[in-house]
């Protein structure tokens, strides 16, 4: 009873406290009233534009639950990227600032999948082109380079169909005549050996045409990169291969000679102290085994890439030691959810170096 009686006793002083405080406001003067009023009504104000005032749905549109929107390229040079969503051999491109309605479609029967790499002004004419890019990864593999207008469902030219699957591609004047080229690799497996050959290409970015080829190169290319290497004036080529048949890392370079490309004498051959294995089974699903060999203590960084070069999965292991190890990958993003078929980059990283190896999900 004591207790109540002294809980309620301060709920007393409290209430006429309160009481007092409002009768203080009231006898202050209107002026000072309003003043404070004002003041409480913005931080209220203010107070729900923090909590609740940010965001509200702008736009939405069902879509498959193999489709991802991304914001990727300004198409129309207005200053805003436009949502691009792909889909198997299709794409779509709806432009924001026009109330996100669809401004380009694109769908390619002949192969399995599409990929818009990205866009130049190939002819030097003022008016850019879209670099597109077809391709199966069901085996045989293949590939095709087209170069379409924008907004255009017919492509301006069209490379040869190749086997294999593209590794990266760099746009360039090479040969110092003021119009741009597309250099491209590609890794053609052989199910017989588990092991891959790779080519290089220069294609004519007006044309297509092809320039210069480097073909049958026994390992797994990773790039082209182009640069000017040695400062001579002319773009240089660099690619990384891995050959199968002896475990090792090597990195090119090829400088243009006049009307050839030829390689650099002085090859840099790099040794690794680790061994990225084939990964079993290459085709996957639903997991795969990524087999390594390690000659010292290191950390290990795993990493999966898309097609269109997104991180889509990452693993870390602190201090493995060496000897062999099997790690496992389930085709799964960071949230747990399986990715759409597909070709996929495994990149391992470790104290002593880097390497990577091609992986195809199928469902």
């Amino acid at each position: 009873f004591l207790e109540k009686h002294d809980k309620g006793r301060k709920l007393e002083n409290k209430r006429a406290s309160n009481e007092e405080a409002v009768q203080l406001i009231i006898s202050n003067s209107p002026e000072k009233l309003s003043l404070g009023l004002l003041k409480v009504m913005i931080m209220i104000v203010m107070f729900n534009s923090i909590v609740w005032g940010q965001f509200t749905e702008k736009w939405s549109v069902e879509q498959s639950v193999s489709e991802k929107g991304i914001l990727f390229i300004d198409l129309n040079a207005d200053g805003t990227s436009e949502v691009f969503k792909f889909l198997g051999n299709g794409m779509t491109v709806y432009d924001g600032a026009q109330d996100y309605s669809i401004v380009w479609q694109l769908n390619i029967p002949s192969h399995e999948y599409i990929s818009l790499w990205q866009i130049y002004d190939l002819d030097q004419d003022g008016n850019k082109e879209a670099i597109v890019i077809n391709y199966t990864t069901t085996e045989p593999a293949s590939m095709k380079i087209s170069s379409y207008p924008i907004y255009g469902e017919t492509a301006t030219w069209s490379s040869a169909e190749y086997s294999g699957t593209f590794n990266y591609i760099e746009v360039s004047d090479m040969d110092a005549d003021n119009s741009l080229e597309l250099i491209f690799g590609r890794n053609v497996w052989n199910p017989a050996d588990s092991t891959y050959t790779s080519h290089l290409h220069i294609l004519d970015g007006t044309t297509g045409a092809v320039e210069w080829s480097l073909s049958d190169i026994n390992g797994y290319l990773i790039g082209p990169y182009v640069g000017d290497v040695d400062n001579d004036q002319m773009n240089d080529i660099l690619f990384n291969l891995y050959d199968f048949s002896n475990g090792v890392s090597s990195l090119f370079v090829y400088g243009n000679t006049g009307n050839t490309v030829q390689s650099s004498p002085d090859r840099k051959v790099i040794s690794n102290s680790f061994t990225l294995k084939p990964l079993y089974p290459n085709p996957f699903n639903p997991s795969t085994t990524i087999p390594i060999l390690l000659e010292s203590v290191t950390d290990v960084d795993l990493q999966f890439y898309n097609s269109l070069g997104q991180l889509v999965y990452q693993m870390n292991y602190a201090q493995l030691a060496p000897g062999n190890h099997e790690l496992k990958w389930r085709g799964v993003d960071y949230t747990g959810h399986k990715l759409p078929s597909g070709l996929y980059h495994c990149r391992i990283t470790t104290d002593m170096g880097m390497s990577s190896r091609p992986i195809v999900l199928l469902k």
